[in-house]
């Protein structure tokens, strides 16, 4: 549940954002410095708690991330812009959830992600495409979507929920509650 109100929560922020991009904000320091954006990467670090809590099923951990999350909210929010702390962190965020993984043995997932962000990166850093580097690079980033999805499911924590959602499920068809 957690990783799937990660990336419901940070969607319309997003979109938000990226609709201001392109039809309000001009380039430059404008649109650097606005609201919006730091709104989208605000929800980019509130991603990265659930995600740490979501795949690790660790409240330590969780709150580890949620002390990083918030001191990165705090910052995002200070006046003036600081790219190369915020880029910092954004790695940070991005890298964070991946050490669940790590710890419970997933290497192919977590080479997968590697992999995944390890292009993202590339794509936002030189922008190859030009105009369509970001775009790019968004469909790249949701890759690590369902791997994130499916890794939540095999951990131990989970089973229970699981257990209790096929029952729910088994007993609304067994009385047509489809």
């Amino acid at each position: 549940m957690a990783v799937v109100t990660a990336f419901i929560l940070h969607s319309p922020c997003s979109i938000q954002y990226h609709l201001l991009c392109a039809f309000k904000l001009p380039p430059g320091p404008k649109r650097m410095d606005h609201w919006s954006r730091r709104l989208d990467q605000t929800m980019i670090h509130w991603i990265s708690f659930f995600l740490c809590y979501g795949l690790s099923g660790s409240i330590d951990y969780a709150l580890i991330s949620l002390t990083f999350t918030l001191d990165s909210m705090y910052r995002l929010f200070q006046s003036g812009h600081r790219p190369k702390r915020i880029l910092i962190r954004m790695v940070g965020a991005f890298l964070m959830p991946v050490l669940p993984l790590v710890t419970n043995g997933y290497i192919l997932e977590v080479m997968q992600l590697l992999a995944i962000y390890g292009v993202s990166g590339w794509l936002f850093s030189t922008y190859p495409f030009k105009g369509w580097s970001h775009g790019t690079f968004h469909l790249v980033c949701a890759l690590s979507v369902p791997i994130y999805l499916d890794a939540s499911t095999k951990l131990m924590v989970s089973q229970d929920a699981i257990q209790i959602a096929a029952k729910c499920a088994a007993l609304a068809q067994a009385t047509g509650f489809e």
